[in-house]
């Protein structure tokens, strides 16, 4: 089985909780029935807009189970990346081990936290010869600790550790620096207000978008017109939206209401 194409809009998706502080799966399966009326990729569970470093293994496993669960129900056809939502290397490798025997298609790894670039190759390198699932670096610094460098980047796809990189810096330059790098890996805009840049300049394959959570159909409107070069246009109008979750001072939390 070949690896899967990862391309398109994939949406982090949220994790709701009750008021009990459980995971609370009927309103995810009503999240999932949103986003998915719009022609999606893919969904993210238990990254970084879905808390994933806040849950427990246990959730965590039931938000994987969940994801497969409900695709296998659905008429609808989208992959399923799990968050690790971890910077220790035995949570990690324990998350994976669940996501393979669950389903899932896709990795997408948080670094540990450190600036040694040689232990971050050690960590994702530990990461892939535990699993065959394909694995997805993710630069975000200011959750992170830990920047990854784009020669860093490329010898680990040089290596066949890692796929592609989801980027969520802000930092346009490095979505150039990136294709630079490795032009064959898979590239994830990170940063909602990037992608018709990302994708109509930088090269990009994909976007991992917040905001999708509420504007599904609005991304992906702005990844397919830029594609074609444009979107400028609805990729400002897309960007206000963002900034008015954002300037509630809990992005997350704006998206959940």
């Amino acid at each position: 089985m070949g690896t899967p194409s990862f391309v398109g809009v994939f949406v982090p998706c949220i994790t709701p909780f009750s008021e009990q502080g459980e995971v609370d799966i009927p309103s995810l399966e009503r999240v999932l029935d949103f986003i998915l009326q719009s022609p999606v990729s893919g969904v993210v569970v238990a990254g970084t807009t879905g808390e994933g470093l806040f849950l427990s293994m246990a959730e965590k496993e039931l938000l994987y189970q969940t994801l497969i669960d409900y695709r296998r129900r659905s008429s609808k056809k989208f992959l399923i990346i799990q968050g690790t939502g971890t910077q220790t290397l035995n949570e990690a490798l324990s998350a994976v081990e669940v996501g393979a025997r669950l389903g899932v298609d896709a990795v997408l790894a948080l670094p540990p936290r450190t600036n040694e670039q040689n232990e971050i190759i050690d960590y994702y390198s530990r990461l892939h010869r535990a699993t065959s699932l394909p694995l997805i670096a993710y630069n975000i610094p200011r959750v992170s600790g830990c920047l990854i460098r784009p020669e860093t980047f490329e010898e680990l796809f040089s290596r066949d550790v890692i796929i592609g990189i989801k980027d969520s810096t802000k930092d346009i330059q490095l979505l150039y620096a990136w294709k630079k790098a490795a032009r064959a890996a898979i590239l994830f805009v990170g940063e909602d207000k990037l992608i018709q840049e990302g994708v109509s300049r930088a090269g990009a394959n994909a976007t991992i978008a917040g905001v999708a959570n509420v504007y599904a159909r609005d991304v992906v409107g702005v990844f397919q017109l830029a594609k074609q070069g444009g979107g400028e246009s609805e990729q400002a109008l897309l960007s206000e939206k963002v900034k008015a979750f954002s300037d509630t001072g809990n992005f997350i939390g704006g998206i959940k209401k």
